[in-house]
């Protein structure tokens, strides 16, 4: 290019371009003023040459831009003047090969003008960079097997991009939608269609009756079955609501438009993706559940009655990371702690000891079919001190759902056959009636007998009931399709029973009432201290007084341990951690037990909600021990109880019709009487990984197709560059011809 450039120039100078006062003017220069300006010239034009010095056949310019100028001045250069200017040449292009050497070892140097055009194109670009990906917290379906059944959300892995509901849904594309749009058919319909995924916007106000009956159905559902895709939810926010509008219309868009339409909208559209970057879900290994057990005035060998009081402390939801359960079962937490508390003062004192021996036990696993229930049973029947403890049992007390007034003032005694008269149940249940007059509000009993043809136990106190053992449940709620409503659902507690509630802890407790909450409380305690002190609750000059004073309990302490039970969800898989830590204070030493079951050592200590909950007791009670119960128990362990269960599978009927039939002080066998095969069946429950909390990734992106019509113009644009600079003689002519001027007619 240089060459024709000067070629240009010389062509130019023949012809006299140049005026005569011109080359007079350059001739009568001295020396140094010509090199002066040759110099400056020089720079000038090698300074316009640097931006150009990347594009094909411009890098050869530099050379002969000194000769151009040499050519310029010509007339009025002397010989060594001439030598000066070429020497100047020279060095020019010496520094003009060394800095070519230099971009092409640092892979070429790239022409400026791009970096100017690449920051307009961010700036005029119509999608803010900020906003380009986005992070939200979401929550994993619940996932877990139970007798060989797989329920739940199989899958947790989700990378796909986004659509929402529509006539027909798009394989391996995530479906967004909110829960008023979410359907059992919808689900099963995503599963048909092999979808990437679900995300479940649930909404941050506005949960009338209606939504949270929908919600509850469809967590019944999702419990119920196996769905092999993963189901994620988020609570609605500013973002979240500006996704799913923008996902939306881009659906509504795609399924409306036609023809060449439909191709611009899928070049041109923005589009999102999905993110969840999550380890597969693998099963826990050696997962475990753990009971905590403690005493009242008990001694060696349990020789005094034992009224034994019991409650699972576990919650589950279809969302592990939303399954609080504040009145399933934090209310029953609360009240035995109550009750171990105020009866730790009367047993106190030798003066006002009573004759009873109180046992306190919390169990795990409640929401498996009580499995924390049945390992305790199963490993005192086969201890020689265990057997001691459930021949002296003379009623067993269980507490479930106990906080609430949502269901009315009343509390039921739940029972699996109507206590006979004489019998201890018989005056626990009057003292009851007794109680719940003082405070006033009524007490009924509810009798229900254990099914058995059902895979699961309607009350925890069928556990015992099984072992002819006389329990009942006390409860505020009325029957068991109640029960089983709140048991199971993540509006019991959390956030999403109140988000209104600004309190990060008392937002949680759903719809207990720590008032009601610490009436029940009294009113259990007033019935348990009339039959400890065998109080006659015929005798009006007895009834009138209550022996629990209000103060002994109030809504201070209740909403307390509520606040405590319930600041974290109590999901299963968030409760199996091992102890890390040495224990301080007096344990019970550990030794091994029946069935996997493991007592702690006095070097262990639990932390988080088990260990408070263990220090707590060990602060009120006796002999307090925790151990540890495997879930899934050993496979020659359940083959043997699944024979068993159907050997004693004929004598059932007659044995559950009989279990609370037993009187005060009867010591016969009853303990080792396995009464029907729900007892000797076991119980395999398989809990697996990465249902936590995690972070999903929201990218706003143009489809594929956009990214191949933009590499074809690229391609495009390169080719006629390449073209350009290749043929450039030819479009040097052309331009010749355009600008040449018109010769003038004489």
């Amino acid at each position: 290019m240089g060459r024709h450039i000067a070629a240009v120039l010389v062509a130019n100078e023949g012809k006299g371009t140049l005026s005569n006062e011109a080359q007079i003017g350059i001739g009568s220069m001295t020396l140094a003023t010509k090199v002066a300006k040759a110099r400056e010239a020089i720079l000038k034009l090698s300074t316009f040459s640097l931006w150009f010095s990347s594009a094909p056949g411009i890098q050869s310019c530099g050379g002969y831009i000194v000769e151009t100028l040499c050519v310029l001045v010509r007339p009025g250069l002397q010989e060594v003047e001439v030598r000066v200017a070429l020497q100047i040449s020279t060095l020019y292009t010496m520094w003009v090969r060394e800095l070519e050497e230099l971009t092409s070892n640092l892979g070429g140097l790239v022409p400026h003008y791009i970096f100017i055009l690449l920051s307009t194109l961010i700036i005029l670009y119509p999608i803010d960079p900020t906003k380009a990906a986005q992070e939200f917290t979401v929550y994993r379906a619940q996932h877990y097997d139970i007798q060989g059944t797989h329920l739940g959300s199989r899958s947790s892995t989700l990378t796909c991009e986004a659509q929402t509901l529509s006539t027909r849904l798009i394989a391996r594309k995530c479906l967004i939608l909110k829960l008023s749009e979410l359907t059992v058919e919808v689900l099963k319909s995503a599963v048909f269609h092999n979808i990437g995924g679900i995300l479940v916007v649930l909404p941050s106000s506005s949960w009338n009756d209606s939504i949270r009956q929908h919600f509850m159905d469809l967590e019944r559902e999702i419990l119920s079955d196996e769905w092999s895709i993963p189901i994620y939810f988020v609570t609605e926010d500013n973002r979240t609501a500006e996704v799913y509008s923008q996902v939306r219309h881009l659906t509504k868009s795609e399924i409306e438009a036609s023809g060449a339409s439909a191709l611009l909208n899928v070049i041109w559209s923005t589009g999102y993706r999905l993110s969840v970057q999550t380890a597969a879900s693998k099963p826990v290994a050696n997962a475990k559940t753990v009971n905590i057990e403690g005493y009242l005035g008990g001694g060696a060998g349990h020789k005094k009655p034992v009224i034994l009081i019991c409650t699972h402390y576990d919650a589950m939801s279809s969302i592990p990371g939303f399954s609080f359960g504040a009145d399933a079962n934090g209310s029953g937490v609360v009240v035995l702690l109550e009750l171990a508390r105020i009866f730790s003062r009367l047993y106190s004192d030798a003066s006002t000891s009573p004759r009873y021996e109180l046992a306190f036990l919390l169990t795990g696993g409640g929401k498996f079919n009580y499995l924390g229930t049945k390992r305790w049973l199963d490993q005192t029947v086969e201890d020689s001190n265990g057997l001691a403890l459930l021949d002296s049992v003379v009623q067993v007390l269980c507490l479930e759902g106990v906080g609430s007034d949502k269901f009315g003032e009343d509390l039921y005694a739940h029972v699996s056959r109507p206590p006979k008269d004489g019998s201890f149940s018989q005056r626990l249940f009057n003292s009851l009636n007794v109680a719940s007059r003082l405070h006033p509000f009524s007490s009924k009993l509810v009798h229900k007998k254990i099914n058995l043809n059902q895979e699961t136990l309607s009350w925890e106190h069928e556990r015992f009931s099984i072992h002819r053992l006389p329990s009942m449940t006390i409860s505020s709620w009325p029957s068991v399709s109640v029960a089983n409503i709140w048991r199971q659902t993540s509006l019991d507690g959390g956030p999403l029973s109140s988000m209104h509630q600004s309190d990060r802890y008392t937002k949680n407790r759903g719809f207990v009432s720590p008032t009601v909450l610490a009436r029940n409380t009294r009113v259990v305690a007033e019935a348990l201290a009339r039959v400890l002190f065998d109080l006659d609750s015929s005798d009006k000059n007895e009834n009138t007084t209550p022996i629990i004073a209000s103060q002994w309990t109030s809504e201070t302490t209740t909403s307390s341990l509520l606040d405590l039970l319930t600041r974290k969800p109590r999901s299963i898989q968030f409760l199996h951690a091992k102890p890390k830590q040495p224990l301080q204070g007096s344990w019970k030493s550990g030794q091994a037990t029946a069935r996997g079951g493991s007592k702690l050592n006095s070097d262990n200590k639990w932390t988080g909600l088990l260990g408070a909950l263990g220090h707590h007791m060990n602060t009120l009670l006796q002999s307090v021990q925790i151990v540890q119960h495997p879930l899934s128990s050993d496979p020659a362990r359940s083959s043997k109880g699944k024979e068993s269960g159907s050997s004693g599978e004929n004598h059932a009927k007659s044995a559950a019709d009989t279990s609370d039939s037993t009187n005060e002080g009867q010591t016969s066998r009853r303990s080792s009487l396995v009464a029907s095969a729900a007892a000797a069946a076991d119980i395999d429950v398989v809990i697996y990984t990465g249902v936590e909390p995690t972070t999903l990734t929201v990218h706003k992106l143009k489809s594929s197709v956009f990214d191949l019509a933009i590499a074809c113009m690229i391609a495009g644009y390169l080719s006629l560059m390449y073209l350009f600079l290749e043929h450039f003689s030819v479009a040097q002519q052309l331009m010749a011809c355009v600008v040449r001027p018109k010769s003038k007619v004489r």
